[in-house]
């Protein structure tokens, strides 16, 4: 039995990024997390999620786990795992407030309940679809450990104390304040008709407490099966015996699968609503140097999942890359959906390196081995240094580090200079990143970069009959800075023609 963990294919240790790196915040990636996350403080995932993957085959591990979750049986299996597990886990974690016969019963319901969730989770883990090394990972483990006799002996001493507990029987009497009870094992039970008539009165359905556990034992229930017990001593000796030998029951590699498999469940919840609302999220390939990159009918998820709330979808846009031209230049009008383009290229790039389908319906991507972005920030007062220096630095410093594996990200850079300077200063920054020869997505102001080799040009559209209105479409097209301008010229009636005319 060799499975270690579904998340991670192998123990090879994983560098954890600085939470306080700026990526987080410009690609709205900190967002993603809390969604993903949810109400729940789940210092484990979150740490997972600032821990992209280095190699391929981790990344491929868990791509394929996804890929099988897509099969409803699968999804369905798992989930309901995942559910079961919670609620053992909640239960062991409520030992220490329950009273002591209580406790050890809630022990033994819970192995009941361990015993036949795995059982039943192999079984349907018995598909021939399933391809992923981590699902038939632990079908095979779950398998090997149901033959073992550790867990022959947990399940088969199980099972006989529960009977044995189940054929106890005992007449209560209520007389004033006095309550006695004694042996009986030949009146009828009359549970069943007692819990059909009062269930009218109940807010929810009647826990069967053989099976699923609930809170609640007052010590009035605890007293009254304290003198159940005393007239069965020896199923009450076995039970506190159970407790004592069965405490630490869970195998601890399915213990850790039953809490890491809620991993896979957290994002395909998170996503849910934005398919639901029409929008694709895809498998990408992922290539340690690939001719040709490409996302089709992407989107910025933390957007997406805003306006899921509201049944809209943003708009979508596709980008492409080759190997004569890693860089691409985005211009545009203000508030045409660049900034929002750059975003979402960076959210695909670092959720595929954590595994995770990305948006869009289908990629073709680079594995990269770091993500650098560089959005403008707001001047601080108190900031020594001026904004454009207090740039570069951040430049020179991702141009220090990055490789031709790397991401590197800009977005409005250098709009507190000339335009000439800014022109300049701009040649020589794709220059190097063309000489480190990163992938690189580059929003600006400045036309003229468009024109430099090894870059590619896309622009944010406008409407044609109404130029002041964007469309957020990003294509590929030359960039010359004047489109934009002829048209809100023409809608002004101000262009050289319509001017002479007028002149005439």
């Amino acid at each position: 039995m060799t499975f270690e963990s579904i998340i991670f294919r192998s123990n090879k240790a994983i560098d954890e990024i600085d939470h306080k790196n700026e990526l987080f915040e410009d690609l709205s990636l900190k967002i993603i997390f809390k969604g993903i996350l949810g109400n729940t403080n789940n210092q484990d995932f979150e740490e997972v999620l600032y821990k992209p993957l280095d190699s391929i085959e981790d990344i491929l591990y868990r791509q394929q786990i996804f890929n099988d979750l897509r099969s409803p049986q699968i999804f369905n299996a798992i989930k309901q795992f995942s559910e079961t597990s919670s609620t053992i886990f909640y239960n062991i974690g409520k030992l220490g407030d329950l009273y002591n016969l209580q406790r050890e019963r809630w022990l033994l319901d819970s192995v009941y309940i361990y015993c036949n969730a795995l059982k039943h989770l192999y079984n349907e883990l018995n598909e021939p679809s399933i391809v992923s090394e981590g699902l038939i990972g632990i079908r095979e483990y779950i398998g090997q450990y149901m033959e073992s006799k550790e867990f022959k002996s947990l399940e088969d001493e199980t099972r006989e104390l529960e009977m044995d507990l189940s054929s106890i029987k005992y007449m209560m009497t209520i007389k004033g304040v006095k309550i006695t009870v004694r042996k009986d094992q030949e009146s009828d039970n009359y549970a069943t008709e007692v819990e059909k008539i009062f269930s009218k009165f109940l807010d929810g359905d009647i826990v069967d407490s053989g099976k699923n556990l609930k809170y609640g034992f007052g010590h009035v229930e605890a007293a009254l099966v304290e003198l159940v017990s005393s007239l069965y001593p020896k199923q009450f000796n076995r039970l506190k015996e159970f407790y004592r030998r069965r405490l630490n029951f869970l195998e601890p590699t399915i213990a850790r699968f039953m809490h890491e498999i809620d991993f896979y469940l957290k994002y395909l919840k998170y996503i849910e609503p934005m398919e639901e609302n029409g929008l694709s999220f895809c498998i990408p390939q992922i290539q340690q140097d690939p001719q040709r990159m490409y996302c089709i009918d992407f989107f910025d998820v933390a957007l997406a999942k805003k306006l899921a709330d509201h049944k809209r979808i943003p708009v979508l846009n596709s980008i492409m890359a080759d190997q004569d031209s890693r860089i691409i230049i985005v211009t545009g009008p203000n508030n045409g959906g660049k900034t929002t383009f750059a975003r979402a290229f960076g959210q695909a790039h670092y959720l595929a390196l954590l595994g995770f389908p990305i948006p869009g319906k289908n990629a073709s991507i680079l594995k990269v081995d770091r993500i650098y972005s560089h959005f403008e920030k707001s001047e601080v007062p108190e900031n020594a240094i001026g904004r454009l220096e207090e740039e570069l630095e951040r430049m020179h410093y991702i141009l220090d580090n990055a490789t031709g594996k790397s991401l590197i990200i800009v977005n409005e850079m250098l709009s507190s200079t000339t335009l000439k300077d800014g022109i300049e200063i701009g040649k020589n920054i794709i220059g190097k990143i063309r000489e480190k020869g990163s992938l690189c997505l580059y929003v600006t102001f400045i036309h003229e970069l468009a024109e430099l080799p090894g870059t590619r040009s896309y622009v944010s559209q406008v409407d044609k009959k109404n130029p002041e209105m964007r469309t957020y479409r990003i294509l590929p097209t030359k960039s010359d800075g004047m489109a934009y301008a002829k048209a809100l010229a023409e809608k002004y009636g101000v262009t050289y023609e319509m001017l002479r005319r007028r002149i005439s």
